[in-house]
């Protein structure tokens, strides 16, 4: 049901208003979600002009749904479009009664009222609840508003409410992912910092995206050698020092016959390969003559590494760009940063360095 929901919305979200109908009106016909599909058609009449039928739909939907806060919400602006503000402040005053009757009501009302642009009103209602809420109603509307600050780029703000609600509840992570998020746009990277040490000390010290985190910010602050040892952390151990150990461990062939550039990485120091011994192992075996259950083993051990493999294998990657940039070497970054690209192409840090690595063209 809860994937019917989101289709229907989404629909709406993307403004396909005639398939939004269609699904709306097969729901109906099927007599599933009859309260979903009222209030969505009513949407949709609201989208076409029909004011009228919106309502209808939406006391459709609240006959279905007694308790829906949506349905509510939509009467009462329907109701200021005809109306106006003045003729309908009876209702404004039972709809907020109501919302702070039910348990989480006060939320979704404010959630109406932003997805309307509604700001003030919104936040007057987060406001309210982060004041006199139960702790876990108040930590979803101090991420809501949170959220509502960063967007706004309204970072200093959003750093004094953030560190604010962080001393009320400071073993919540959110609320803690959310300041370190404050102080990185605000640039007071050290208070960034810290705050990802306490996270780390509290949950898994090898955390990928807090240490990777770290490392950008330490970067960002002009400490290039503590960044790349943030860095170096998580190469530690490396996935080809464990492949390694389980061969010897195992008594797997060293090679396979004829890889010569498996041979080659083989007779590399461990310190000077961190994945790429896997991967050229991964490639190997697809082609490798050896005995199936051998062939099996080794298959499902190099599966799982394969997560591993792929973390370090970024991690390293931008590492390795970052120290070429701090170096001046930008050619070299630059290559090594477009790689990086096209296996990470979601890295939003890895077009910073390249607009970095462009800056200077070096022969």
């Amino acid at each position: 049901m809860q994937i019917l929901r989101a289709l229907g919305r989404a629909l709406i979200d993307n403004r396909q208003w005639a398939e939004a109908e269609g699904f709306y009106q097969g729901l109906i016909t099927e007599k599933v979600l009859l309260d979903e599909a009222h209030l969505g058609l009513a949407r949709i009449r609201r989208h076409q002009g029909k004011t009228d039928q919106a309502m209808e739909h939406l006391w459709q939907a609240l006959a279905r749904d007694p308790d829906s806060i949506e349905a509510r919400f939509w009467l009462w602006r329907l109701r200021i479009l005809r109306e106006g503000e003045e003729g309908v402040s009876k209702i404004e005053e039972n709809l907020y009664e109501f919302a702070r009757s039910r348990e989480r009501g006060l939320l979704e009302l404010a959630r109406q009222l932003a997805a309307e642009r509604q700001w003030e009103q919104s936040l007057a209602i987060l406001r309210e609840i982060i004041d006199k809420g139960e702790d876990d109603e108040v930590i979803l509307a101090a991420l809501t508003t949170a959220d509502y600050l960063l967007s706004r780029e309204e970072y200093e703000k959003a750093r004094i409410f953030l560190d604010t609600v962080q001393k009320r509840f400071p073993r919540n992570q959110k609320i803690t992912r959310r300041l370190i998020q404050a102080h990185s746009f605000n640039k007071s990277f050290e208070e960034a910092i810290q705050a990802i040490d306490g996270l780390l000390r509290n949950e898994d010290p090898q955390d990928p995206v807090l240490n990777i985190k770290k490392a950008r910010l330490l970067e960002k602050w002009d400490k290039h050698g503590a960044s790349q040892r943030t860095y170096a952390f998580l190469l530690t151990p490396p996935v080809d020092q464990i492949l390694r150990e389980k061969i010897h461990r195992e008594q797997w062939p060293e090679a396979f016959s004829g890889a010569e550039s498996l041979k080659s990485l083989w007779e590399e120091p461990s310190s000077r390969t961190v994945y790429r011994l896997y991967e050229e192992w991964e490639k190997c075996l697809e082609t490798a003559s050896l005995d199936s259950g051998l062939q099996t083993q080794i298959h499902d051990f190099l599966e799982d590494l394969r997560a591993r493999a792929l973390i370090q294998k970024k991690v390293f990657m931008e590492m390795e760009g970052k120290d070429l940039l701090h170096r001046g070497q930008y050619k070299a970054a630059r290559d090594m940063l477009v790689h990086l690209k096209r296996i990470d192409p979601e890295n939003e840090e890895v077009e910073q360095d390249l607009e970095r690595s462009y800056r200077i063209l070096q022969p």
